[in-house]
């Protein structure tokens, strides 16, 4: 997967946070990130902080491991959650099905879609 750009990071971002079913909290993937929970909110949601190559690089780097399936959320006894890496990365597929009408005739897609993949999801940030 190739680094995202820092609008395109931005976007992503804003869709991750709109996404109730990402399986991940905003702390834990912040945490994951090695950047404060605060800060993340500034910079990629209420848009008070400019977005810095240093935070652009870890969030980057922390999207991707996440979106690659390389990392859990787990829960200890005292009902605390971490993050913790896989051994063996699996990309977590769902079914998917869509109406594509892009060239005048309806047109059936189907096939297997990565859950965290926002890339196809165009309308998600006009719904707010």
């Amino acid at each position: 997967m190739q680094p995202l750009s820092k609008e395109q990071l931005k976007i992503e971002m804003k869709r991750f946070y709109l996404d109730k079913d990402r399986g991940i909290s905003i702390k834990l993937f912040a945490e994951l990130a090695g950047v404060n929970m605060e800060h993340f909110y500034d910079v990629f949601i209420y848009d008070k902080q400019p977005l810095t190559e240093y935070i652009q690089k870890r969030v980057n780097k922390a999207y991707k491991v996440w979106k690659e399936g390389g990392v859990r959320v787990m829960q200890r006894r005292d009902q605390t959650r971490f993050v913790e890496f896989k051994k063996d990365p699996k990309v977590p597929f769902f079914p998917h099905m869509k109406i594509d009408m892009s060239s005048g005739q309806p047109k059936v897609v189907l096939g297997p879609r990565n859950r965290h993949d926002y890339s196809q999801m165009n309308n998600i940030l006009s719904k707010t």
